[in-house]
């Protein structure tokens, strides 16, 4: 007879099971993706920080920062200022930003 009883093929379905199989803690963003969630980010401070610059002259460090902190909140899942915010506020405040680039 011309055809085969499945018996003596390999089982494709395991393998297949076992390529689709992942570990956790191996899930991640690619290079190009992650490289992509920075530069977003870095437009929106660069965004948040103009925006202050433009219409917050005169204002103290710390209601510059809060007015950062209240623009860049909503656009993060988890964010969390750290000292780049500060230095921005304080740039800000100090009138050390250039919008000229």
């Amino acid at each position: 007879m011309a055809g085969t009883s499945g018996a003596d093929a390999p089982d494709s379905s395991t393998k297949v099971e076992e390529e689709l199989f992942m570990e956790l803690s191996t899930i991640g963003w690619n290079q190009e993706a992650r490289d992509k969630i920075l530069l977003d980010s870095d437009r929106a401070l660069q965004g948040a920080v103009r925006e202050a610059v433009e219409t917050m002259d005169g204002k103290s460090r710390d209601e510059i920062y809060e007015f950062l902190f209240q623009k860049l909140q909503p656009q993060f899942v988890d964010f969390k200022p750290g000292p780049d915010l500060s230095a921005c506020a304080d740039a800000v405040a100090n009138g050390e930003v250039s919008l000229d680039s």
